[in-house]
């Protein structure tokens, strides 16, 4: 007589779940690679299929085990995704914000120096143009009556300002 027949042990009936595996290994990732939110929503998704389809096998399948824990950590992934998500990426994005603004102010400052070059050749006075693509005011028939009664005179197509 076999020990497993003396103590009524039969052993393991059925087989793992391949899906409860995969289940696992993809809640692993994705609690691995935290700031990917894909890979806990798919180890969520595939734990609880895989437990469905384990309960429903009348016990030719096995791995519960493996479904919960695929579900847990799919979860956790998903929650870590989701703060690191929330809390590092605005902070990564920040150097980008701060060299935008830095170069915008290099440019700016280009600006400013050709127009006082300008006005330095050209008696002291700024350009200014009489085109303005968002100002509905200044684009008006209106505007270069009351530029031209402000004793604004064109030149080249722009006008300019007396000092």
């Amino acid at each position: 007589m076999r020990e497993d027949e003396v103590l009524g042990y039969a052993g393991p009936v059925g087989r793992v779940s391949r899906l409860a595996v995969v289940a696992m290994g993809v809640g692993v990732a994705g609690v691995m690679g935290c700031f990917l939110i894909l890979p806990g929503m798919v180890g969520l998704v595939l734990g609880t299929v895989a437990e469905g389809r384990i309960a429903r096998s009348g016990g030719t399948l096995r791995g519960v085990g493996f479904a919960r824990w695929g579900w847990v950590l799919g979860l956790v992934g998903l929650c870590s995704g989701v703060l690191v998500d929330g809390v590092l990426l605005p902070s990564i994005s920040h150097p980008r914000t701060v060299s935008n603004r830095s170069a915008c102010a290099a440019n700016m400052r280009g600006i400013m120096q050709s127009m006082v070059v300008y006005a330095a050749e050209n008696n002291d006075e700024f350009p200014l143009v009489s085109y303005s693509p968002y100002s509905a005011t200044l684009n008006s028939p209106t505007a270069a009556a009351s530029a031209a009664h402000m004793g604004m005179r064109p030149v080249c197509e722009m006008q300019f300002i007396d000092f």
